[in-house]
């Protein structure tokens, strides 16, 4: 008796452990992502070294306006193809806000990206661009590339 309430009780914790990991609304897991509107966001200003020491992190700061005060900075996207990064930020606003006064809100992020592998890099900023006849060029705007020696 006390062997088949034992495997009932593991059957029912695996059963919910799975429903959880699959997703199943049941726990309210994609209620985050329904509550909020995502965006990649405008980058007016990057930061970042020339060089660094093998084994340093590579640091990265950006800086943009917001839409609108309802927005905040929500996430890096970083992909990497050999020694070319590209580099995106995105930011969230709830759903449920409908009016918000316009002010000028402002983000600044940092992340560190970590190279194991002394040379060039280049970071990619699809949403930066220097002046407006370079945003008018779109991803292959001169001002969206970086190079970093890492030695």
């Amino acid at each position: 008796m006390a062997t088949i309430c034992s495997k009932t009780v593991t059957t029912l914790i695996l059963l919910i452990a799975l429903m959880f990991l699959s997703g199943c609304n049941i726990f309210g897991i994609d209620e985050i992502d329904q509550k909020y509107i995502f965006q990649e966001l405008k980058i007016d200003s990057v930061e970042l070294p020339d060089s660094v020491q093998l084994g340093q992190p590579v640091r990265l700061c950006v800086s943009g306006n917001l839409p609108d005060a309802a927005w905040n900075f929500d996430r890096f996207e970083i992909t990497q193809e050999g020694h070319l990064f590209s580099i995106r930020v995105y930011g969230k606003k709830n759903k449920e806000i409908d009016v918000v006064i316009m002010i000028v809100a402002q983000y600044k992020a940092t992340t560190e990206v970590y190279i194991d592998e002394a040379g060039i890099y280049y970071f990619d900023f699809p949403g930066f661009s220097q002046n407006e006849e370079e945003e008018k060029l779109g991803w292959d705007a001169p001002g969206n590339r970086c190079m970093v020696l890492v030695y």
